[in-house]
């Protein structure tokens, strides 16, 4: 499972249901369920714009509009599962499979 913290005192949260769930912290609740992916999110960051991505041990990397509860693109075809992402001064790195690539994605 993965968690990252977001502005106003939500986090968002990703784990073995396939789904990342975005968290009011002060209330204690989940005010978005974002489903799409086949397998276990294994990773989730912060993107600008309020965005987020997620990576999936079904191969897939998904961004996101929590706002909208939509996933707005997907990409696929990556080698193994998505470990790990990271948002680097507004491209989306990520770590997968054993050899530790690291590969990026325009925002």
């Amino acid at each position: 499972s993965s968690v990252v913290g977001l502005s106003r005192g939500r986090l968002a949260s990703g784990s073995l249901d396939k789904c990342v769930k975005v968290w009011d912290v002060e209330a204690g609740s989940c005010i978005a369920t974002l489903e799409g992916h086949n397998d276990a999110v294994l990773s989730v960051t912060a993107l600008d714009g309020g965005k987020l991505a997620s990576g999936s041990d079904d191969r897939s990397i998904r961004l996101w509009d929590p706002q909208l509860g939509a996933c707005i693109r997907t990409l696929v075809g990556h080698s193994g599962p998505v470990w790990s992402l990271a948002n680097l001064g507004g491209a989306l790195h990520r770590h997968n499979d054993g050899a530790k690539r690291l590969g990026a994605v325009r925002c």
